[in-house]
């Protein structure tokens, strides 16, 4: 059908984090979204703009054009975002039916620095993951060095970050 087509898609994910501390403003970390705000210890969340969506205690943002991981990446962190983590199966599941309806998404999970080794781009640590059967496997041999949700199952497949997909911000 005219119009319609196939991508992966990813998703930069916007966080704030206040945490205490002696400053009287709110700063940002350069390519981290985090927030700092010196005098509240609770979380205040909110989203850069009308084109994020909030969810839990975090904000994201899908884009409809396609792009390698590395440039997706790049598009997040230009936003003080992250390709999206994720962190456990309560935010696996509502992510999977909101985000990934008709195609596949990027994720920031790579082993791009240690083969074999897999991290989340935002440098959150890895206590969760929700491979597909027979996965990560370097297909075929191939370097599949990034991470994408797969729309059908939500499961994770590793995939070669050089085919463009679609992304959402964290």
């Amino acid at each position: 059908q005219k119009g319609r087509f196939s991508f992966l898609l990813a998703v930069c994910v916007f966080r704030q984090m206040l945490t205490s501390g002696s400053s009287s403003s709110v700063s940002a970390r350069p390519g981290h979204g985090r927030w700092d705000h010196p005098r509240r210890s609770a979380l205040c969340l909110r989203c850069p703009g009308l084109d994020w969506l909030e969810f839990g205690e975090f904000c994201y943002k899908p884009f409809g054009d396609r792009k390698t991981w590395q440039d997706a990446q790049r598009v997040c962190r230009d936003l003080g975002a992250e390709l999206v983590s994720i962190m456990s199966m309560k935010e696996q599941h509502p992510f999977f039916f909101t985000f990934t309806a008709t195609n596949n998404l990027w994720t920031g999970l790579n082993d791009l620095l240690v083969p074999g080794m897999f991290t989340w781009s935002d440098d959150f640590e890895v206590t969760f993951t929700y491979w597909a059967p027979g996965e990560p496997n370097n297909h075929n041999g191939f370097s599949e060095d990034c991470v994408e949700m797969l729309y059908e199952t939500g499961r994770w497949n590793d995939k070669s970050w050089v085919p463009p997909v679609k992304l959402i911000t964290k």
